[in-house]
């Protein structure tokens, strides 16, 4: 029981930030992205209907002002008028339209929304990428905070302790007063110092929270393990790309079917009368039922479509350029990422190293101080140095961290979530 009650604090500690990348699915931001990633998702379907057959149903009616009469003008005779029809005219209709074919302009439009579809679904997990990378960033910085807030607290006290002897040192005349005024003025500087980190952590926790409702106190770090080697094309941003070069070359192909006919299939029932039996009126038939095919081809457009699809290859040019100076970039950033997060590491044992010679340092200058053989000034800055040298090895555990969170996340969200303990 008491092992678990010890083990308790750590273990909490260890899974807030996993609480943090947690919250961060459920942002506003993230959310709206969802959204629009389903909104992408009917409209795909919704463009899908342009492949499928319409079918529709129509009933008009109206009331003529006059009768349809047809006049009869023969010779040597008077006009005689005959009438062609009844003023209450019905029609329902229930048609059936096909696209035969469309020159691949409705292909291409469903294919071009189906790779918006996924692009946006791409979008939102780079979104989440991004989002992850930034709060590893500001945890880690938010650690380092707290362990040089922690390092200065304890600096502080510390000098409160020579302080209160400087005091007595004075009182017997064995110091000056100056030497009391220098531990003091170090007092209120080291103050200040804690006074601004306090207002740093709040500064981040309150970032932090923004990216997902969680305020951490960043006490110890997660274990992180080093990022697997992956594929860095699959990674969210760069699979984006590439459906945007996708999306691209389908405008391509719907630039190219303007150049090719439409053929389209109707076929129609439709009934005719002068009341909703629609069984004619007595001068006309009552079924003007039919089927056709309609083909449409466009001779010349001003050159239009042709500008048209120098445009679209272009811009596919253009983009397919962008994409490859991304990838080699991206390839770049990660390399550079790896030899920076090497170096991180060596610094580890000299920030141990500067740490121990900090700790034995100031404690050979309390001795020397407590048997007055060093001043105040150089209390002072041990003391200083002590809690500098503690803070910067935190500091550099804390770059550990967000490099190789930095590292997993550019070669993609699973890597991260593999890496991270």
């Amino acid at each position: 029981m008491r092992v678990l009650i010890v083990l308790l604090p750590i273990l909490t500690m260890a899974s807030e930030f996993h609480q943090v990348i947690k919250g961060i699915d459920s942002m506003d931001l993230v959310q709206a992205k969802r959204l629009e990633v389903f909104a992408n998702k009917k409209l795909y379907q919704a463009s899908r209907a342009q492949n499928l057959p319409t079918l529709d149903m129509k009933l008009s009616a109206a009331r003529l002002k006059e009768t349809p009469t047809m006049y009869l003008h023969l010779p040597n005779m008077p006009v005689s008028a005959f009438p062609m029809g009844k003023k209450t005219q019905i029609r329902g209709e229930v048609s059936l339209r096909y696209p035969i074919f469309s020159g691949f302009a409705i292909s291409s439009m469903i294919q071009k929304s189906k790779l918006n579809y996924l692009r946006s679904t791409l979008e939102k997990r780079d979104l989440k990428r991004n989002l992850y990378m930034q709060a590893a960033s500001l945890y880690a910085s938010l650690y380092a905070t707290n362990q040089q807030l922690h390092a200065l607290q304890k600096g502080y006290e510390a000098l409160k302790l020579a302080y209160e002897k400087a005091k007595g040192f004075y009182e017997q005349e064995l110091v000056p007063l100056s030497e009391v005024y220098n531990i003091e003025a170090k007092m209120y500087e080291m103050k200040a110092q804690i006074t601004k980190l306090k207002a740093q952590a709040k500064q981040l926790q309150n970032m932090l929270h923004y990216l997902s409702k969680e305020v951490p106190k960043a006490l110890a770090l997660p274990a992180m393990q080093d990022a697997n080697e992956g594929d860095l094309l699959q990674r969210a941003d760069i699979a984006m790309l590439r459906k945007t070069l996708a999306i691209a070359k389908s405008d391509i192909a719907l630039a190219k079917s303007k150049f090719l006919p439409t053929i389209a299939l109707e076929a129609s029932l439709k009934r005719f009368g002068d009341s909703l039996a629609l069984n004619g009126d007595g001068y006309r038939n009552a079924d003007e039922s039919y089927i056709g095919v309609g083909v449409q081809y466009n001779i010349f457009s001003g050159f239009g479509d042709k500008y048209r699809l120098e445009a679209a290859k272009k811009a596919y040019m253009a983009k397919r350029s962008f994409y490859n100076d991304y990838v080699q970039k991206a390839r770049v950033q990660l390399q550079n990422a790896k030899v920076e997060l090497e170096a991180l590491r060596s610094r580890v044992e000299w920030a141990k190293k500067q740490l121990v010679a900090a700790k034995e340092y100031a404690k050979l200058t309390k001795g020397r101080f407590n048997n007055q053989l060093a001043s105040a000034d150089e209390l002072s800055r041990a003391i200083a140095k002590e809690a500098e040298a503690k803070a910067a090895l935190e500091a550099v555990k804390a770059q550990i961290f967000a490099k190789k969170s930095q590292i997993a996340l550019m070669i993609g969200l699973d890597s991260f979530k593999e890496a991270l303990q």
